[in-house]
């Protein structure tokens, strides 16, 4: 990748991609990171280019669901205009108005600007998640039947149930709830310890 960007015109390192947002999409998006009822911004991409990857859109809805009856969360929903659809039964099933659907309605650079303001991805092994890596969001992506150690940066190691089904599902939050520093049953409306006013990553507002 670093290849393919020096041919764009970049200068490559040792420390691999950065991504900068831009100043029209800053613009855009402000309103919406500026008025946050919620301390924390959790996107969540259930798409992927082959269905064999992808985990069931049930499990990420029941994922988001835990998240936001026991933390103060907010859920973004994002897809392509393909997947807007797929997005809409899981916003239904979720059934929170803190549910955002933004599935279909980002370009390119509306989702690398978003994705880094975000405190954590939930994704399926896909674009979205190398962005997340790039941007040093902390992401969980959720690989099908590839073997995720070939992409050491983001491979959470560990022991995990195998396949796609919901049996992996107290798996995958107990590794979101890591990796925001987050503690178990905790219960939503009450204050978590360092997030008060200020993303968990420690991104500005």
């Amino acid at each position: 990748m670093c290849d393919i960007a020096a041919l764009a015109g970049a200068i490559p390192d040792e420390e691999g991609l950065d991504i900068f947002g831009i100043k029209t999409c800053e613009s855009k998006w402000a309103p919406f990171f500026e008025h946050r009822t919620r301390s924390l911004l959790i996107g969540v991409n259930p798409g992927g280019d082959r269905l064999n990857r992808r985990w069931n859109p049930d499990c990420f809805s029941q994922t988001a669901r835990r998240l936001l009856d026991t933390y103060p969360a907010r859920i973004v929903l994002l897809g392509c205009p393909a997947e807007a659809s797929m997005a809409k039964n899981m916003e239904n099933m979720i059934g929170s108005e803190h549910v955002v659907n933004l599935s279909g309605r980002t370009s390119l650079h509306d989702l690398c600007y978003m994705i880094g303001r975000f405190d954590l991805l939930l994704t399926n092994d896909s674009g979205p998640m190398h962005i997340a890596a790039a941007a040093g969001t902390p992401v969980v992506g959720i690989f099908g039947p590839e073997n995720p150690v070939s992409s050491p940066t983001l491979c959470q190691r560990g022991p995990l149930p195998c396949g796609l089904q919901g049996s992996a599902l107290p798996a995958v939050l107990q590794i979101i709830l890591r990796k925001l520093d987050l503690p178990f049953g905790h219960k939503a409306g009450r204050s978590v310890p360092g997030l008060s006013g200020s993303a968990s990553n420690g991104k500005s507002e």
